[in-house]
């Protein structure tokens, strides 16, 4: 999976975890906290493709499980992917701190930490059917429905930006494709990574298409409970 990511970043992952003749030279203060064998639970999105999912037996898949991967390998961290039933349910998991820790691209929540540089950065892209265009952004949706992901960075960035839109939410990419797909909403904003993912991959081809990139970009980073503390993202 983690051949999904565009070769730049790809390079910038492998380059950090995977260069064998650069091992990681941990401070006093890393090595301590790695004798301690502490086990960071991952609560991650059982339908995010391609960044996560789960598999048909509840396993964790995706371009975050391949970094994860990566870390665990190269740092030694202990990492524990934990199922969740959907996305509520890993902010759940969150809220309650049934969970350490998972991957988000709104950094707003003063409980937790975030690491310093983003995991994957791609920009928001409009989808709309194949017969329609909305060339001019969002001068061309005022009065449309849009679709995005309840609870989703992108919802909150556009009820900040554009407050007068019509949002209506789905609770999972694939229903926001169908949704658009069975004209129920006008346009849907979706990261580039997933709407290119389900139209090339899941069937949606020659139903739908990428046609405005917005400004605004997915910048997904590892969120951790604040009371682990900053040294397992500094490792």
């Amino acid at each position: 999976v983690i051949a999904s990511i565009p070769d730049k970043k790809k390079r910038k992952i492998y380059y950090k975890w995977t260069k064998k003749e650069k091992q990681i030279d941990f401070t006093k203060e890393e090595k301590q906290w790695l004798q301690k064998n502490i086990i960071i639970k991952y609560a991650f999105d059982p339908d995010w493709k391609p960044l996560e999912w789960a598999d048909e037996i509840k396993d964790y898949k995706g371009i975050t499980s391949d970094i994860i991967k990566l870390i665990k390998h190269k740092s030694g961290i202990h990492i524990k992917a934990i199922y969740s039933k959907n996305w509520d349910d890993v902010l759940e998991k969150i809220r309650s701190k049934s969970a350490d820790a998972y991957c988000t691209g709104d950094t707003t929540n003063n409980n937790l930490l975030y690491s310093k540089f983003n995991i994957i950065k791609t920009p928001y892209v409009f989808v709309s059917r194949v017969d329609e265009d909305y060339l001019e952004g969002f001068k061309d949706i005022k009065h449309k429905k849009v679709g995005v992901f309840k609870d989703s960075t992108i919802q909150k960035i556009l009820n900040d930006k554009y407050p007068s839109l019509k949002l209506v939410l789905f609770t999972s990419d694939k229903d926001g494709m169908n949704m658009l797909k069975e004209h129920k909403i006008d346009v849907a904003i979706f990261s580039a990574l997933t709407a290119k993912y389900y139209i090339n991959s899941l069937g949606y081809k020659n139903i739908l298409k990428i046609v405005y990139k917005t400004n605004f970009n997915l910048e997904l980073k590892f969120a951790l409970q604040k009371d682990l503390g900053q040294i397992p993202l500094s490792i």
